[in-house]
């Protein structure tokens, strides 16, 4: 999970609520601006080369696979966020390991409810598909200690840990 934002609660505009709907191919352009804005916020991912064109290709494989999770979030009919996903067996296992490639929210609407409705719908479709273990990673460097505290409220537990040299 990647720079979800965890901040003080927004007010929402009053009758605007934020969706949560399966991306499309017509999302890509936007997700893809979104990752990038989530490349040039990490400390750690700003050192690696953003291609967008890979991340396109990324995120419609995604959409197309039956394997895959890639859902957006709308807010007043712009899409504001994402989450993509994917589920395929252990590497020593027959048994299906669930793990998000990324959880991003556009930092103007972080504090919401966004990120939490992205990780529960992650949730259900994981336990959906019969995933043995579900994972999450905060891989950006980007408010990892607020992020830990809503999955810790959300029921998700610390299992490891990533070292970079």
């Amino acid at each position: 999970m990647d720079g979800a934002g965890c901040g003080a609660p927004r007010d929402s505009e009053p009758g605007l609520i934020d969706v949560i709907r399966p991306a499309t191919s017509a999302d890509i352009p936007r997700m893809v601006e979104l990752g990038r804005v989530m490349h040039g916020e990490s400390p750690v991912f700003c050192r690696l080369t953003f291609d967008a064109e890979k991340l396109a290709a990324t995120i419609a494989s995604t959409i197309a696979s039956p394997a895959g999770f890639a859902r957006v979030s709308e807010h007043d009919g712009v899409v504001i966020g994402g989450m993509v996903a994917m589920v395929s067996p252990h590497w020593f296992s027959p048994d299906l390991v669930a793990c998000d490639l990324a959880l991003f929210i556009d930092p103007e609407y972080r504090g919401g409810m966004s990120a939490v409705r992205l990780i529960s719908a992650y949730t259900a479709w994981a336990k959906g598909h019969g995933a043995a273990l579900i994972q999450i990673g905060v891989m950006t460097g980007v408010n990892v200690d607020k992020t830990e505290a809503l999955l810790h409220r959300l029921g998700w537990h610390r299992s490891g840990l990533v070292m970079e040299f």
